[in-house]
């Protein structure tokens, strides 16, 4: 198999898949040597359901440990601490956590509002500090940034905040 066709990433049989497996070995070599005997059964309930449901139970783990290993072997599947440990390797390291940043709409009376750098708005819940202090009129655009982090201080346009 040429590389170019490979899938980029370990796939590993999930838990019926190996339970199955061992069902049909099982069931391979009782018969082995004697292809007209009788069928073995290992449908649910039966001893051999249930040792196969065990053994998959326990290798599930160590499939789970094979996958988070062979993620970490190349940064385009790394994840969490195997992630950090590529960027110190590229003589970088992991950025701090930031809120989103862009503009809201101020409503504001006649004759406008003053709002000071680092004035706090609160949208959906979230926390953001105005970054320019100025006197703003209805409809301007006021420059802020998330002071909460994460993808949740991505708002959509439309939602109200309040200073």
């Amino acid at each position: 198999m040429p590389l170019d066709d490979l899938p980029g990433k370990l796939i590993v049989p999930r838990r019926d898949e190996e339970r199955d497996r061992y069902r049909r070995d099982y069931e391979l070599r009782k018969r082995t040597g004697d292809p007209t005997a009788t069928p073995v059964d290992t449908g649910p309930g039966t001893e051999v359901w249930i040792d196969a449901s065990t053994m998959a139970d326990h290798t599930a783990q160590i499939h789970a440990d094979a996958v988070t290993i062979a993620n970490g072997v190349t940064r385009a599947t790394a994840t969490g601490d195997a992630l950090v440990a590529w960027a110190r390797r590229m003589g970088t390291d992991k950025l701090p956590a930031v809120g989103a940043s862009g503009a809201v709409i101020i409503g504001a009376s006649a004759g406008g509002a003053t709002v000071r750098e680092g004035d706090e708005i609160k949208i959906a819940g979230l926390r953001f500090r105005a970054l320019v202090t100025r006197l703003y009129y209805d409809g301007d655009q006021v420059p802020v940034a998330g002071t909460d982090t994460g993808p949740g201080t991505n708002q959509d346009a439309g939602v109200l905040g309040k200073w």
